[in-house]
């Protein structure tokens, strides 16, 4: 195996490692818009739900509207 060889690899791992990372985040930005819905049919309000989740009314309110994505 030459340093080329060797290169490749790591590279190879590097993608993979980046495609894993941005798949995990979509997931989470995911729960995170299923949270707000669900909390928001649960009656809570949107100051509540910034608070607890560390977001503002106008994020919340994209989220509610699906401008978030």
């Amino acid at each position: 195996m030459d340093m080329d060889d060797v290169q490749a690899m790591a590279l190879a791992e590097v993608k993979r490692a980046q495609r894993v990372w941005e798949e995990e985040r979509a997931a989470a930005a995911q729960r995170r818009r299923d949270s707000v819905l669900k909390a928001l049919d649960a009656g809570l309000s949107m100051t509540s739900i910034g608070a607890a989740m560390g977001l503002s009314r106008e994020r919340i309110a994209q989220i509610r509207d699906g401008r978030d994505r």
